[in-house]
């Protein structure tokens, strides 16, 4: 009598616990909507390869058809349209080449590809200058890597395959000054890795690295499996919790990449492991935006001496092989909207112009910054940065574009 009171009492507490579960993730939780935000993620994080032709892993593009790859936060959803450009296979956020007088490429981190525009071949700063300037074509080659020594790797592998005469070089401010330390790059890697297992391990080698930005047990739950129980839903959400924390649970992954084979070594240890320090940035938040400042009790004076040299040094050297190559060398400086909210360790425009004094005088510079902060005291009662996330936002982009469009004009007379 009391064994079957006691699983009548557990079945309905699961029943009960289910009931709740289904409530909270249906009217509840905003998962219903992220569930479907995440399924069309997790669909592009899977649509990459490995190219043997240039080494590099990259967006599969299938008979010619274009592949949107999706990223979202609260703030805004982005979805990026890849067009096979090249006929290689594989994709750029691009809408294609056009026969104009001066072709460039755009390297750059997620500002180059434009997140936060939430259609890049509509708001994007590259798509609107080609709008603007029918005299420049620039393919966009933004965010193939989040600083200037993957993204230079990547360069050199792709750039014989593409017609240009210009580069347009772009630096976010003052994020990648520490992406400027950090020198890892998976693609000595996954090439090594491919001529050791071949394509089908490989390919579930860069399945399970690209799916572990933004991974969520919850959700990766629901998209898994059609019968779902939202009880195990809720106990993944909670451990979800936790892991995004650092308190326990954090989520392990198939592949472990030993650091010591996926480094570039173009950087110093002393400054790669600055690279990897959590408290470089702090944040700091008014009543617009919220931004991160380089925090002053990591970074002394004297390191942030040695980390403009770093950047400086490969920059110029970008110059100087590109100069080598007959090609226009452009460096276009972007503003955080804490450039514009100086009561912090360090100031970003004054920052800015000591890197700029580190450059070699032929490098062409179009100051963003500078042209920017004339529109924000005109326009104090507009956005042009998403206040957490920190991206440009729509407006943003269309004062970016004319900014740095009206400077190439200058520059490509």
């Amino acid at each position: 009598m009391k064994k079957n009171f006691f699983l009548f009492s557990a079945f309905f507490l699961l029943i009960l616990f289910e009931a709740a579960s289904f409530i909270y993730f249906k009217f509840i939780s905003n998962d219903l909507t992220n569930l479907a935000l995440y399924s069309e993620k997790r669909s592009g994080s899977l649509s990459y390869r490995y190219f043997e032709n240039v080494g590099l892993v990259l967006p599969i593009i299938e008979d010619k058809r274009d592949l949107i790859i999706v990223h979202y936060t609260k703030e805004y959803t982005d979805k990026f349209t890849y067009r096979d450009i090249l006929g290689l296979g594989f994709g750029f956020p691009d809408d294609g080449i056009d026969e104009r007088k001066f072709k460039a490429v755009a390297l750059g981190d997620s500002f180059t590809r434009g997140l936060g525009s939430i259609d890049n071949l509509k708001n994007g700063w590259v798509e609107l200058i080609e709008k603007k300037n029918k005299d420049i074509d620039i393919i966009n080659l933004g965010h193939l890597g989040t600083g200037i020594n993957d993204q230079k790797y990547k360069y050199d592998k792709l750039k014989k395959f593409i017609n240009h005469d210009i580069v347009i070089y772009n630096f976010f401010s003052p994020l990648d000054y520490k992406d400027s330390l950090d020198d890892t790059e998976y693609a000595i890697y996954i090439e090594k890795y491919y001529k050791e297992h071949g394509r089908e391990e490989t390919q579930k080698l860069i399945n399970d690295l690209n799916t572990r930005h933004g991974y969520k047990r919850n959700l990766e739950y629901l998209t898994n499996n059609k019968f779902r129980s939202y009880s195990v839903y809720f106990v993944l959400k909670i451990a979800d919790y936790f892991s995004s924390r650092y308190l326990f649970l954090t989520k392990k992954f198939s592949y472990n990449v030993p650091e010591d084979e996926i480094r570039l070594n173009t950087v110093e240890d002393e400054l790669f492991k600055l690279s990897k320090n959590k408290n470089f940035f702090k944040k700091t938040c008014n009543e617009k935006y919220c931004y991160q400042s380089i925090n002053r009790e990591v970074v002394s004076e004297e390191i942030l001496e040695k980390i403009k040299s770093n950047f400086a040094k490969k920059l110029n050297k970008f110059y100087e092989e590109s100069t080598i190559d007959n090609k226009e060398f452009i460096f276009v400086l972007h503003s955080y909207s804490g450039h514009f909210y100086p009561n912090q360790d360090y100031d970003f425009m004054e920052l800015d112009e000591s890197l700029l004094k580190l450059l070699d005088p032929g490098i062409k510079v179009i100051n963003v910054p500078k042209k920017f902060s004339d529109t924000i005291s005109k326009e104090k009662n507009k956005s042009f940065y998403y206040k957490y996330d920190g991206h440009y936002n729509i407006n943003g982009y269309k004062v970016v574009s004319d900014i740095i469009n009206n400077e190439l004009i200058k520059i490509l007379k």
